[in-house]
């Protein structure tokens, strides 16, 4: 299918129940486009080449279908996108290091796919990325150091899949975020003590890992903190922890 409409803007299909391929050739004639939303049908297959056509194109989601196979090339490649979704699809396979060439990139949402592999350590590229959501997938290894010392996320989201190691965020960076869930994977060692440097944190999920030992003196200095998640991870100083936190 190619749209031949050369000044067509936005392309809302949003909440429908349309069953097919993705259409090939959105991009060849509308060229304008700045917003392409199919999410909540169900559509299925592999994304078709074809939207690196749609220079213009800022947000693109794609979220709520039965997709799968990889990203194409071509969308990492897109200069001006900003918004990207993809959530609760089956998309499999590692998560391509083109992603960090989207350095207009806001908002990344992954979440609920099948990816694999590590997270690829590119993000320092996306140098105005805020909201990175990659819950319930497959993705092992530690969060990228690119994550850990960016200076412009405010929500990181990597629950419920198997990323491994120590939880070693840089909160001298990470001054702007609000939001840490890293629930249910193989983290392990003690609850980091400078996440309280983190002045801006206000909902932490730690819980569902292998960490030791106790909860730092440190989380006294919490200012804004709202909630603390940290059940079935071996934290032994309940009592203590109630007086650290009151």
């Amino acid at each position: 299918m190619s749209i031949n409409l050369p000044f067509l803007e936005i392309f809302d299909i949003f909440d429908n129940s349309l069953e097919s391929s993705v259409p090939v050739g959105i991009c060849i004639n509308s060229t304008r486009i700045r917003i392409i939303d199919f999410a909540v049908n169900h559509f299925f297959g592999r994304i078709p080449y074809g939207f690196g056509n749609c220079s213009s194109l800022e947000h693109l989601w794609v979220g709520h279908n039965f997709l799968t196979g990889d990203i194409p090339d071509d969308i990492f490649w897109l200069p001006r996108l900003n918004q990207f979704g993809l959530r609760d699809n089956r998309f499999s396979g590692e998560l391509s290091s083109g992603i960090g060439n989207l350095s207009d990139l806001v908002v990344l949402d992954i979440s609920l796919n099948s990816f694999s592999g590590p997270i690829p350590d590119v993000f320092h590229r996306c140098a105005k990325l805020q909201e990175f959501y990659a819950e319930s997938n497959n993705f092992s290894g530690g969060i990228p150091n690119s994550v850990v010392n960016s200076r412009t996320i405010t929500s990181l989201v990597l629950r419920n899949n198997s990323l491994n190691g120590v939880i070693d965020l840089n909160c001298s960076e990470m001054a702007h975020l609000v939001l840490l869930s890293l629930a249910t994977n193989q983290f392990i060692g003690l609850v980091s003590d400078n996440l309280p440097l983190c002045s801006r944190l206000e909902i932490i999920g730690l819980s569902r890992n292998n960490f030791i030992g106790k909860i730092q003196e440190s989380f006294r200095n919490f200012h804004v903190l709202s909630l603390l998640s940290l059940s079935n991870s071996t934290v032994f100083n309940l009592s203590a922890s109630l007086d650290i936190l009151e």
